[in-house]
This record gives C-alpha cells, structure tokens and sequence, in this order.
C-alpha cells in the first residue's frame, strides 16, 4: 500500500517484511519515508535465507541466472526468484552508492530553482552513510529462553495407584468444567478479558492428573494453583480432597 502513491507527510520509518519485488518497487516504498519528519529510515527485514539466495545471484553470471529463473517457471524448483538488481542492492556494503550506480545517478545534485523545491528543499546527502551496510546493526539482545521445567516424576507413585488413561480423560473434562464455573464467577470487570487457560491452564490439569495419588490435601494442591486467577481464593478453606 505504501507504494500506491501515499504521500503522508508524517511517515518517519517505512518497514517491509522480506525484499522487494523490484528496484522501482525498493525506490517506491523507502520514499514513503518524509523528508519533512526527523531522521527518516527504511527498513526491510530480509530472512538469512533470501540473503543466502541473494549472494548467490550476485556471485553467479546473468546466463547461470537466466537458467535459474527458467527452472523456477517451469516448477522445477520452489525457491522464489530474486531479480540481480534487488540481489544487488541487498548485498552492497552502501545502499546509497549501489542505488546511485543502478540508475546512474550524478554524485552531487545540482540545486533545483523550482518553487516546490526551494520551498521543501530534499535532504542533503550525509557526510557519513549510515545505512545497514556502512553501519552494520549490532543486536546485543539475547533472545530470552525460558528454563527448562524440571519433568513431574511420577515414579513414586505406584502403578495401581496411577489413574489410569480413561480416567484422566474424565477428571481432565470435570476440571474444564470447574475451570468455567471459576470464569463465570469472576469479576467482570478485573477478569472478563482473560482467556479461561488463565484461571486453570490445561498444563496445569494435566500435572493434577499425573500427580492425583499424592493430593491429598491444599498444602499439596497449592503449589500446583498458586497465583492461579480466582482458584486459591475460591478453595482457601478445607483442608482435604473432595
């Protein structure tokens, strides 16, 4: 949508996910980015894969690409086809300078006398580039793993006490039914948004299941329930499975 001819004049930052159908279509949409806003940018997030893609239309000739993109018509091969000129802008070490050398554009712009650009003059070129391949992005954020949960033995538990597979499917739908009941009851206005998996999640039902032989009181039914919406609250009294 961005590329149909929006000229809103707030746009800062433009982001696509994946590349660009064409160079024209690069052009189009980074543009979409105003002069008139403060440090305008364009983002396209490209997948390691299509870089991977990318570098290898580059590295081979037009004719080992011809055929590439024959196979690709034919069916012969499922990777999408890139065209060189999006290949190329992708892989440069400057965006701007590959942008300037496919479309042959003059290295410093002679100053337009038009009252359009007089009036909203465009951005001057920066002294230092600081597209991605001048100043390549440094992501210092470590992508966040959960700790692994510790397996719930069921060892200690012997086999004739175990419920058995027919059984936890039983006691699995009566605590979906209790799981609504505690939903309905809830406070419409502090909990109605949340999805039932917040009162009693099915995670949880499952441990119930698997642990049910050594429940036989809330101090062990409590580590499984707490901070569970409405669930301690509702049972706080009793001490003995029912």
């Amino acid at each position: 949508m961005v590329a149909q001819g929006n000229d809103i004049k707030v746009i800062k930052t433009v982001i696509q996910i994946g590349e660009p159908e064409s160079m024209e279509m690069y052009v189009q949409k980074l543009g979409r980015a105003r002069p008139t806003a403060t440090n305008p940018r364009g983002i396209f997030y490209i997948s390691a894969a299509r870089m991977q893609v990318a570098e290898t239309i580059v590295a081979q000739s037009d004719a080992e690409n011809e055929a590439d993109a024959r196979k690709a018509t034919t069916g012969k091969t499922s990777v999408p086809r890139m065209s060189r000129p999006v290949a190329e802008i992708l892989t440069a070490p400057c965006k701007p300078t590959e942008q300037d050398r496919q479309y042959e554009n003059p290295t410093q712009d002679s100053p337009c006398p038009c009252v359009a650009c007089i009036a909203s003059p465009p951005a001057p070129r920066l002294a230092l580039c600081n597209c991605s391949g001048c100043i390549p992005e440094t992501n210092s954020l470590e992508v966040y793993q959960p700790p692994a949960k510790k397996p719930v033995a069921t060892t200690d538990i012997p086999k004739g006490q175990r419920l058995t597979k027919v059984e936890k499917q039983i006691g699995f739908s009566r605590l979906e039914d209790f799981r609504l009941a505690v939903w309905k009851e809830a406070s419409d206005r502090e909990m109605a948004l949340l999805p039932l998996t917040e009162f009693l999640p099915d995670s949880v039902i499952k441990r119930l299941m698997d642990r049910f032989a050594k429940l036989n009181s809330l101090a062990d039914l409590s580590p499984y329930i707490s901070g569970l919406k409405g669930l301690e609250e509702r049972h706080g009294s009793g001490s003995s499975r029912r």
